[in-house]
């Protein structure tokens, strides 16, 4: 082994990765042929997430060595952080073909299992890595992952307790536990392996999100609708959708009974209630206690950025748009009660700004919000006379037509990702 390769191996393994390149390059100058010291080279630039060339180097030495492993390997990590999903499942299962008693392939697989929500591949690849090395955490912890995903609770817990048993240091197994016991409707529990996984891990984003759900939770109707979110947050993507619509048709099939059969009307209209109150607070739920986090001296800490900053562009609207509703009641105006009315109803688009990718889906979720504030501005102006009458009804279909766009994109867009 070259000086140069063997001091790089030491910078990457403390995690030097940065440092670790030039004496990489030196020595790929000198052996270009060498497919492991270019597998070492890639997983140094995925740490310093440069994507592009990470992937040239893994492609190289897959070209060098097509019939090893680790190619595949670095190929396979390299696509998952780029969200290239389906590749990277491709490049993981031709890894394990070749060699498949490495336990690090198979807990590569089942990661990338478990962001396609495949919970039960992702539990038959955890199992099989175990095979390899009962041991091994990353397959533990996404084996109990999967298990909650599964709805199998009790056996999910066992397989986390298993795991903080044989390393108690693991940040990632205490933030996996926490979440656990968060299914399990048990905050105040999981608040205390949050913490742990923060003291041994100050920058894991997984624990810090568990902490502030986990805060949140506390409040007995945030964790009702807590426990919606990580029911429906279980199910395959297309049965939320049907779940969704089903609310949607559901309430049209009851207005169609009621106008049918006005009697049944007394029994139709707490239904109607109940269900609008409830989508209300599936939009809402989160901004609205985000911002009651927000104004708790020691929770504000626990926010994001983008959590900090949804909060407090939600409470922005929804007390300015009160406030001048009451107003509007006051003085017997219709122009403050409207633009209230809208600011309110803005405060749906609004509140998924801060859950998509930075960019165009933020850009987009921002321009609906404001065309819906736009709408009600331009009604508040025609009720005192200062438009014309033509300008109402564009307005209203022009916001009819951003409120649909917020129903459809508020529950797409927050799971768009882009490819980098």
């Amino acid at each position: 082994m070259s000086q140069n390769l063997e001091r790089a191996r030491w910078l990457a393994s403390v995690e030097r990765f940065s440092e670790a390149l030039p004496f990489l390059q030196r020595h790929l100058a000198e052996d270009p042929n060498d497919w492991a010291a270019h597998c070492l080279f890639s997983s140094c630039l995925l740490a310093l997430d440069r994507f592009n060339p990470a992937e040239e180097s893994a492609l190289e030495a897959i070209q060098l060595a097509p019939d090893e492993a680790l190619p595949h390997w670095c190929m396979a990590r390299v696509k998952l952080r780029r969200g290239q999903l389906k590749e990277a499942e491709a490049a993981a299962s031709e890894s394990i073909r070749l060699d498949p008693d490495d336990v690090d392939y198979y807990a590569l697989a089942a990661s990338i299992q478990f962001q396609r929500q495949n919970w039960k591949q992702c539990l038959k690849l955890a199992n099989s890595g175990l095979v390899c090395d009962a041991e091994d955490t990353d397959c533990l912890n996404l084996r109990a992952q999967a298990l909650v995903q599964l709805g199998q609770r009790a056996e999910a817990a066992a397989t986390m307790q298993s795991a903080l048993a044989r390393d108690p240091e693991n940040a990632h197994t205490h933030a996996n536990r926490g979440w656990g016991l968060l299914h399990e409707g048990k905050p105040r529990e999981a608040i205390t392996h949050f913490r742990e996984a923060l003291r041994l891990d100050p920058e894991s984003e997984w624990a810090r999100r568990g902490i502030v759900e986990a805060l949140k939770a506390q409040n007995l109707v945030y964790r009702l609708m807590l426990g919606w979110f990580l029911w429906m947050s279980r199910l395959p993507r297309q049965v939320q959708w049907g779940i969704i619509l089903g609310g949607v048709f559901g309430m049209d099939m009851l207005d169609s009974l009621g106008r049918g059969q006005p009697a049944l009307v007394p029994l139709i209209l707490p239904i109607k209630i109940a269900y609008i109150i409830f989508a209300c607070l599936t939009w809402l739920a989160v901004p609205l206690f985000n911002l009651l986090l927000w104004l708790n001296p020691l929770g504000r800490h626990a926010l994001s950025r983008d959590e900090w900053h949804g909060a407090a562009w939600f409470g922005a609207f929804m007390g300015t748009g009160l406030l001048l509703v009451v107003t509007g009641f006051a003085m017997g105006l219709d122009a403050p009660v409207l633009v209230g009315f809208a600011l309110g109803l803005a405060t749906f688009p609004l509140s998924v700004i801060r859950r998509c990718e930075p960019g165009w889906p933020r850009w987009l979720m921002g321009g609906i919000t404001a065309t819906v504030v736009g709408c009600g501005i331009v009604v508040g102006a025609r009720s005192l006379g200062l438009l014309p009458q033509g300008w109402t009804q564009q307005a209203m279909t022009l916001f009819r037509f951003a409120m649909l766009a917020t129903v459809i994109l508020g529950n797409t867009l927050p799971a768009y990702r882009r490819r980098v």
